[in-house]
């Protein structure tokens, strides 16, 4: 499988959680945004951007560009039924600075017709800089019912979420870290000694489903039921969010130029109330004369409703949108694509495909090429239109973004070697300038992105390597590193009778020396800045780890060149991070 690189860090947690390899070296802890190679401010819930240039498939309203994404749950559910009748995992990870991650994740089948799931997470850290305190809470449950012939199923979500986040503005003074001229990094003179981020999700959905097919009788020891062999199905979801987003900031004199409404205090309130309905067909794996299907087809119409709110300021959105896909059923190629007809994205559209090619079916060199094709065009995120704050006013016109993408991905999986390259063209591209005000780009920008990985192993011994190589038109507007590099060199070895996997190593981490975004705690963004360059810092991590039958557990120490290295350490301009540190956690599953 190719490296899923600018997902976020939520998702990767979820993918290396069930993969076999959890207790090897760079997945043992959870909290490294490094993972995936996200630039934060130091502490675990500060918002995030990614080193790695990327963009998202989707089309539709958008209130703003979401810096949160890298740590929100809110939005992954949880269909179906699980393999296993009952399963409950619980991961804890606990730091230097109270720093925190804890997670109750529990699977239980009810009876054969009813399974229900709950997660819980709670992460915490008090930070490495004076006010830069952050908590988050995440609850969700939902269940999965069908009916005995399995013609009718539903299911039933409901989450909360909370963010909140001490914003410092950063360091006044960089010097004094350039120059090790401090005791503490909390004794350091921040920019923002009164301000806060507040973000509150809730919501809920239900989705119904209806099968369509043939009545087969299913005999189980002397008891004969009938059940549906479907064929395509009609579904119909409802879903409702509540997004509130709140700044506040008791002396917003200590940093910003401007006040359009209170020079002595800024309570800055964004909320979003959307209402969704959709309604879909698709086909499914079987035909009604029992054949098998060579490809499947669905078709959904979305009707999103949004009352977005910026400071007593209310404005209603509405979109109708057709969202359509084929697929082979082998799963070697595939064709998307959406189209906003009416509402306030009215044109928006999303066309995607692409094509898997195995090259060689040998054991040995057993090989696979995919070429994946997109083109955008998307309205600008609302608030880079239109936005009233304390410190910050606009009104713009801006013109659709257009987006093209082509990659070609790579691999070998024999050899664990893969290979993804990818190109993008972006016209009308709207980005935050040096005044932290919305800017559209009047030439095209050009992206090239390049990325290779090969694991290595000699008897007990392994080595794991990814690099990121970048290249574009211009790097006043997509300030990114051209190179990024991931390595982790390791000992794994079965110990004690082969009861214990155990694993002793260090992980080094590297991007090269740029101009990284700054980030405006009042628009909760990230900025370009030409001033100050981040980066050309090699940060290498201890390990040890072990996994006992179903429980994984690690010790770790961050950054242990940080005695002899610059310090000088900076992934956001302004946001100096950690020395070295302490970490440990453990993962332990409960099956049935």
């Amino acid at each position: 499988m190719l490296p899923t690189l600018a997902q976020s860090p939520n998702d990767t947690i979820n993918i290396l959680y069930n993969d076999s390899s959890l207790y090897r070296v760079h997945v043992y802890n959870p909290l490294m945004k490094w993972n995936n190679f996200y630039s934060n401010n130091g502490s675990l819930l500060l918002v995030s951007t990614p080193l790695i240039f990327t963009d998202v498939n989707e089309i539709g309203f958008k209130a703003i560009p979401n810096s949160f994404r890298g740590i929100e749950h809110y939005y992954s559910g949880n269909y179906g039924f699980p393999k296993r009748q009952l399963f409950t995992e619980i991961q804890f990870v606990m730091g230097l600075k109270k720093e925190q991650f804890f997670t109750v994740t529990h699977r239980q089948v009810i009876n054969k017709y009813v399974s229900l799931a709950i997660d819980y997470r709670r992460i915490k850290s008090d930070g490495y800089l004076n006010r830069q305190t952050s908590e988050g809470l995440n609850f969700s449950a939902s269940l999965t019912q069908k009916y005995a012939n399995e013609r009718y199923n539903i299911y039933t979500r409901g989450y909360y979420e909370k963010i909140v986040l001490q914003e410092n503005g950063g360091i006044l003074d960089v010097a004094q870290v350039d120059n090790k001229s401090f005791v503490s990094k909390q004794l350091l003179d921040i920019t923002l000694p009164q301000a806060k981020n507040y973000k509150q999700v809730r919501g809920g959905e239900i989705e119904n489903r209806w099968n369509f097919g043939n009545l087969v009788e299913v005999k189980k020891d002397t008891v004969i039921s009938k059940k549906v062999v479907p064929t395509s199905a009609i579904w119909h979801k409802i879903a409702y969010s509540e997004i509130n987003r709140v700044y506040k900031d008791t002396l917003p004199g200590a940093y910003y130029e401007r006040y359009y409404f209170d020079a002595d205090s800024t309570n800055d309130k964004f909320f979003n109330f959307i209402t969704e309905n959709y309604l879909g067909w698709k086909t499914l794996e079987n035909k009604r004369g029992g054949e098998k299907r060579k490809m499947f087809f669905s078709s959904n119409l979305k009707y999103e409703h949004i009352d977005h709110w910026q400071n007593r300021t209310k404005i209603i959105i509405d979109n109708v949108i057709l969202q359509s896909d084929l697929q082979s059923a082998e799963g070697n190629w595939k064709v998307n694509g959406g189209y906003v007809v009416s509402g306030y994205n009215a044109g928006d559209f999303l066309l995607s495909g692409d094509y898997t090619k195995l090259l060689f079916d040998s054991s040995r060199y057993k090989s696979y090429l995919k070429a994946t094709a997109t083109y955008k065009s998307q309205e600008v995120a609302y608030t880079f239109q239109h936005f009233v704050s304390n410190n910050f006013v606009w009104y713009n016109n801006y013109s659709k973004i257009n987006t093209a993408k082509f990659s070609i991905d790579f691999s070998m999986p024999r050899y664990d070697a893969a290979l993804s390259i990818n190109a993008y063209s972006i016209s009308n591209l709207v980005f935050l300038g040096l005044d932290q005000q919305p800017l559209q780009a009047n030439v095209p920008l050009q992206v090239i992105t390049a990325m290779f990985n090969k694991d290595f192993k000699l008897g007990y011994f392994h080595f794991n390597n990814l690099i990121c190589y970048q290249a574009t038109n211009s790097y006043a507007v997509a300030n990114i590193p051209q190179f990024i590099s991931k390595h982790s060199l390791y000992f794994q070895k079965y110990i004690f009778k082969n009861a214990m996997d155990a694993s002793i190593g260090i992980d080094l981490n590297y991007f090269s020396g740029y101009y990284a975004n700054a980030y405006s705690p009042a628009l909760n963004q990230f900025y370009v800045q030409q001033s100050y360059i981040t980066g050309n810092y090699p940060q290498a991590d201890f390990f040890i780890s072990f996994k006992v039958k179903t429980v994984r557990a690690f010790v770790r120490v961050d950054n242990i060149n940080n005695y002899i290295m610059p310090a000088n350490y900076y992934i956001v301009p302004f946001y100096p991070m950690q020395g070295t540190t302490l970490k440990f956690g453990v993962n332990w599953r409960f099956l049935n």
